[in-house]
This record gives C-alpha cells, sequence and structure tokens, in this order.
C-alpha cells in the first residue's frame, strides 16, 4: 500500500539513549560537583581538621550569618561528597539530587550578588531536578539493589 511505511524509533523514544541519557547526566552532575566543588573544599577541610591550617568556608558561613560555621561547613562538605557520590553511581539518587538541589537553590539565595556562583548553582540545581523526576535509570546501583533484595 502506498500509505505504509516503517518508523524508526527516533532518540527520544528509544529506552536505550534515555538510559544512556540519565546515565551521562548523573555522571555529570556528580563529577562536576565532585571535581570543581569538592576538589578545593574537600583538602581545604582535611588540612584545617588535622593541621590547624586556614580555610575560608567557615569564615564565608560566619559572614552571611550562619551560627557554628564551623561544623555547619563540615557538614556541608561531607553532605555534598556524599550526595554528589551517590548521584553519580545511582545509589538513594532521588533522595540525594533533591538534598543537593536544595543546597543549590539555597547557595544560589545567599550568594545572589555573584552571578557566575547563582548561574552554576542553578544549572546543577536543574539538573538535580531533572534526575529527581526521572530517577536513576537502570544503569545505577538502585536498580541493582532492588534486584538482588527481590532475589532473597
Amino acid at each position: 500500500m502506498p500509505f505504509q511505511y516503517s518508523r524508526a524509533p527516533t532518540a527520544v523514544t528509544s529506552p536505550v539513549s534515555r538510559q544512556i541519557g540519565l546515565l551521562i547526566l548523573r555522571i555529570t552532575v556528580g563529577g562536576s560537583l565532585l571535581y570543581w566543588q569538592l576538589a578545593r573544599e574537600l583538602p581545604a577541610a582535611w588540612s584545617n581538621i588535622w593541621q590547624k591550617t586556614g580555610w575560608e568556608l567557615p569564615g564565608q558561613l560566619a559572614a552571611l550569618g550562619f551560627p557554628l560555621p564551623f561544623p555547619l561547613a563540615v557538614s556541608l562538605v561531607l553532605l555534598v561528597l556524599l550526595s554528589a557520590l551517590a548521584i553519580a553511581i545511582g545509589l538513594l539518587t532521588r533522595f540525594s539530587a533533591v538534598l543537593m538541589g536544595s543546597i543549590c537553590v539555597i547557595t544560589a539565595l545567599l550568594y545572589r550578588h555573584h552571578p557566575q556562583v547563582v548561574q552554576s548553582a542553578l544549572l546543577l540545581a536543574g539538573a538535580c531536578a531533572a534526575i529527581c523526576f526521572c530517577g536513576a535509570g537502570h544503569l545505577a546501583a538502585d536498580r541493582l539493589l532492588r534486584a538482588a533484595t527481590r532475589r532473597t
């Protein structure tokens, strides 16, 4: 018949491309948080705790009016580290994305007079929202854990 044609699946509807896209998004968000944020803060926190060197983050938090800036700074670094790792490997992904997205939105609000900080924080918050709504996908540790618990 002249009106029959075969429709090949497009990249948008292909389940494989969706899973690969979610994997790339998770690795990009987790990796960028680990590299750009924690590459500077984690060594500074470590040397401040063990060698009593200077660390800028508690001073910035104190200038913003937060009480107990040092414990808050250590907590923030640990939360970002654990959330970024969890998002990258796909473990507790939605919870980690909500947590990380919330931290990014609060950062954007606190540093609203610094456009580059606001831009990067809101981009990460949007990516975390996409991860939260779409889930981790099939190529994630969550799926492996779910499959392992179903077998037992």
